[in-house]
């Protein structure tokens, strides 16, 4: 045991909640004490302040977990002295110092905006605050498909009217199958040329395809050095992405036409990937402009009650079918009715029975080709068209 003096110094030690002072540093840093003059309970607050030329540190006697525990017990430090091997025995005030932030004005209300934002809408505002112009840019363009709820429903009244006004309307959760017929759109079975067998305007509608020359600007105006931005920001589909290469010249009216197609392609595999829990929600509305959001309810979906009684947007297995036959013949339009088998696979993730079945349904055929020693399979569109065959579900694996 040791002695100590009545009347003996006290020194201070800081420490910092979030690192330690780098011994190179500790010059750079100015240490200001203040006294309250009012005590409590026979003891003054001592506020301990380290300034830098970017932060600010600030600590008392009265807060952290440091200054508690001094209630409960002392703390000394022994200062030796070298020349006479004499140690002084010393108090100690540990301070517990805390950056200090300058305090900005939120309001609540802007707090719970940010907080009600869904994962993807977060996304969106840290990209628009901190992402390159390229991605800015491209958000803005995804910025003008967003139409508001209340928009949509005067374009809606008129589809849900006819919808409940069917005598055949499904209750309980019945899914009615559509005729095999009804899942191709119309086609010229004697057509001596491809370009005759399907007519574009049967997949998007003059109405789709007027709105579609605003939202397709980027696509229009997209330029070689873009494609990697894009493809690290994940801001179109790889069956877009693939194509964006070859869209003809700058100016050309087939240009604006190719664009057009590309972007309604983007909004197919959109839908096409959604859950059927997205499409019963809002965001099903909130993801296409009005016009195509009509055009896809009208196609591909079914209003169908459920067990509370209430109508919900549904895609059945064969509507689904239906949708992945229109992106198929759109693909063939826009690679003017040739495909690789493999990359349409790859692209849209469909098992390889089922996209045979499907092409072949079209009226495809598909040839095996050789390059170099690598074999690989090709879809063809020719005519006269063979025979199709009807889909035979038992066969097929989703």
């Amino acid at each position: 045991m040791f002695e100590v003096k009545d009347k003996r110094p006290t020194l201070t030690i800081a420490t910092f909640s979030h690192g330690k002072l780098k011994k190179k540093k500790h010059k750079k840093i100015k240490f200001l004490s203040y006294l309250q003059t009012q005590s409590y309970n026979g003891k003054r607050k001592r506020i301990l302040v380290g300034k830098t030329d970017s932060i600010c540190y600030v600590g008392d006697n009265f807060s952290g977990e440091k200054s508690d525990s001094s209630e409960m017990y002392k703390h000394y430090v022994g200062v030796l002295n070298k020349t006479t091997g004499k140690m002084q025995i010393c108090d100690v005030e540990i301070f517990d110092l805390q950056p200090k932030f300058p305090e900005t004005q939120t309001k609540d209300e802007d707090i719970s905006e940010t907080l009600g934002l869904s994962a993807v809408e977060q996304k969106l505002m840290l990209t628009n605050a901190f992402g390159s112009v390229t991605s800015r840019r491209y958000i803005e363009s995804y910025k003008k498909t967003i139409v508001d709820g209340t928009m949509l429903d005067e374009a809606m009244d008129g589809v849900l009217d006819q919808t409940l006004n069917k005598e055949d309307l499904p209750v309980e959760g019945a899914q009615p199958e559509t005729p095999e017929s009804s899942l191709l759109p119309p086609c010229n079975v004697d057509a001596t040329s491809p370009e005759d067998v399907y007519n574009i305007s049967d997949i998007i509608s003059p109405a789709e395809m007027g709105c579609l020359h605003e939202y397709s600007q980027d696509i229009l105006n997209f330029k070689p050095e873009d494609l990697e931005p894009l493809k690290r920001d994940n801001v179109y589909c790889s069956s877009v992405l693939e194509r964006l290469t070859s869209l003809p010249p700058l100016g050309s009216p087939a240009r604006e036409t190719k664009a057009c197609y590309l972007q309604y392609l983007e909004y197919m595999v959109i839908f096409m990937q959604m859950s059927s829990r997205t499409i019963k929600s809002k965001l099903f509305l909130n993801s296409f402009p009005p016009i195509v959001c009509k055009e896809f309810i009208s196609k591909f979906l079914l209003f169908v009650r459920n067990s509370k009684g209430v109508l919900e947007r549904q895609a059945t297995i064969t509507l689904r079918d239906k949708l992945l036959l229109h992106i198929l013949i759109l693909l063939l339009i826009i690679d003017n009715f040739s495909l690789s088998f493999d990359n349409i696979q790859k692209e849209l993730n469909i098992k390889t029975l089922k996209l045979q079945t499907l092409f072949n349904y079209i009226g495809c055929q598909i040839q095996k080709k050789k390059d170099k020693g690598n074999v690989y399979k090709v879809v063809v569109l020719k005519t006269p068209l063979k025979v199709m065959k009807p889909l035979k579900r038992s066969k097929i694996k989703f």
